[in-house]
């Protein structure tokens, strides 16, 4: 490890306390513009609540119809929208890149 050497310190002693530290901090999880924000959720369920069209819906919130269609497929289960499911896994996603970046 190179910060290791920058250190002079043993490279095994060094990971020792760079595991007992907890390493590096995760960074924060910041919503994409491109991403539906909660409220945006919200608007979605009573929209589906409410019996609209995902079209009808996706012009409400000016979105694309084909996003509001991939949100509504991703996070439904039993049939039905799930918004704290839909919550949970957008921060899943974006917490781990490559599951993010092959969707």
């Amino acid at each position: 490890m190179a910060a290791a050497r920058l250190l002079v310190v043993p490279r095994n002693r060094f990971s020792d306390s760079w595991l007992r530290t907890g390493g590096v901090a995760a960074k924060a999880w910041h919503r994409s513009a491109r991403q539906l924000s909660l409220a945006e959720r919200e608007e979605l369920l009573r929209g589906l609540l409410a019996g609209l069209s995902l079209r009808a819906i996706a012009t409400r919130l000016g979105r694309a119809p084909s996003t509001i269609s991939r949100e509504v497929r991703r996070n439904a289960r039993r049939g039905e929208y799930q918004l704290a499911w839909a919550e949970n896994a957008a921060a899943r996603r974006a917490a781990d890149p490559s599951r993010a970046s092959s969707l």
